[in-house]
């Protein structure tokens, strides 16, 4: 079971291309679950760079 979740660590993508995304949304849409979770990532990294331009 730990060998699984190592190996599914390493497959499954952690960073998305935002042009794939939005060609598989405006093609099919729908999303899965992977893009779902990527599209969070994406949005939680440009909240960040938002606060820290807010910070200065």
């Amino acid at each position: 079971m730990i060998a699984l979740g190592f190996v599914l660590y390493f497959v499954m993508p952690t960073k998305y291309s935002y042009d794939k995304y939005k060609s598989k949304v405006s093609k099919y849409g729908i999303m899965n679950i992977y893009e779902m979770n990527a599209k969070i990532v994406e949005l939680e990294k440009r909240i960040e760079t938002l606060e820290n331009k807010d910070k200065q």
